[in-house]
């Protein structure tokens, strides 16, 4: 049995791009603008002039997460609303710094129809957990704003929610979420305690799991966990309205009890959170669940890929997400390495 560790959510966001495009209605951007921590000598964890000493390049770890991105983008059909700002209407994104992990404000940002910009970047999360082996493999949530200059109802309203739900962002109980996008920020030195011992792991950046060993993490599966947490799984009121605290399938203090999620695994779905210690606002499924298959659960092994199952998926519509499963070429052939055995367990946020 390995070591269970932290991925967490937070509320981050935004910047310069490169896209996850698809047949979908939805594109998620990635900006690499605050990605400037000095990392294994590169400007970043996605500096694309470096080759890093595991011997993934920069242009290698960016393919890696726009695959994450389309992963999930290919699969939403949603129609958000463009963000436009103009000489009469503005606006202030806020975001956590993936560099240093304070919060930022952003530009006046325009946001095409369709799309959700995310901020990326990647830092030593060494204590994030508490202890130096604690640390999350990433922190990822939505963002948040201020609007100083508004005249049109629209474009408050593309801004708080992108047009989703029923009553927008005044919906009770909120029953969508439309986020402008946020950030996600990676760990540059996985510290892991193996046997009491801190052990270095290394990211594994490939297209596949050829080569994932029990020493390294697969970052496509951490990254599709986190841009997850940017699209409100975990961190958004229409998932908190779901959430019960209270009840104990699989010994578990909280549950999830959105209806299509519900259908999928037979009943309520069991969260993070135990009689011990109580967590009143849980964001992933309780870590084996269906055993170490599921994307959004707490943790994640290394040696092992795991990408969305049903359950994964259902929890995005419930959230009100509209999700059409229509597989693209190269992602659901990537399925059948999801459940790799591992040797050492890493918790997600």
């Amino acid at each position: 049995m390995g070591a269970r560790l932290s991925l967490w959510t937070i509320l981050l966001c935004v910047a310069f791009s490169c896209t996850a495009r698809s047949t979908s209605a939805v594109i998620i951007s990635f900006d690499y603008s605050y990605d400037t921590a000095a990392i294994d000598g590169a400007t970043g964890f996605f500096d694309t002039t470096h080759t890093y000493t595991d011997g993934s390049t920069g242009t290698e770890r960016r393919l890696r997460l726009e695959q994450a991105g389309s992963i999930l983008a290919s699969q939403l059909d949603d129609s958000l609303l463009a963000i436009a700002p103009d000489a009469s209407n503005t606006w202030t994104p806020t975001f956590n710094n993936p560099a240093t992990g304070s919060t930022v404000s952003g530009p006046n940002l325009a946001i095409a129809a369709d799309e959700i910009w995310v901020y990326v970047g990647g830092r030593d999360l060494t204590g994030s957990g508490g202890s130096p082996t604690g640390a999350p493999l990433g922190i990822g949530g939505p963002g948040g704003f201020s609007i100083s200059g508004a005249t049109s109802s629209t474009f408050v309203d593309a801004i708080t929610h992108r047009g989703q739900g029923t009553a927008g962002i005044f919906s009770q109980p909120a029953d969508d979420f439309g986020p402008w996008g946020g950030s996600i920020t990676f760990d540059s030195d996985i510290q892991v305690s193996v046997s009491g011992t801190p052990t270095s792991f290394d990211w594994h950046f490939g297209e596949t799991t050829t080569g994932l060993d029990s020493t390294e993490y697969d970052f496509l599966s951490v990254a599709v966990h986190e841009i997850a947490h940017v699209l409100g799984f975990g961190i958004s009121s229409s998932w908190d309205n779901l959430v019960v605290v209270g009840g104990s399938p699989l010994g578990s203090d909280n549950v999830f009890t959105g209806p299509e999620s519900v259908a999928v695994f037979g009943g309520n779905v069991p969260l993070e959170g135990d009689a011990s210690s109580p967590d009143t606002n849980p964001g992933h499924w309780l870590a084996g669940t269906l055993g170490d298959t599921l994307a959004f659960d707490t943790s994640i092994s290394s040696q092992q890929r795991a990408l969305p199952q049903d359950l994964d998926w259902a929890g995005l519509m419930d959230i009100g997400w509209q999700v059409t499963l229509v597989p693209e070429p190269g992602t659901f052939a990537l399925l059948a390495f999801a459940g790799i055995l591992a040797c050492t367990r890493r918790r997600a946020k």
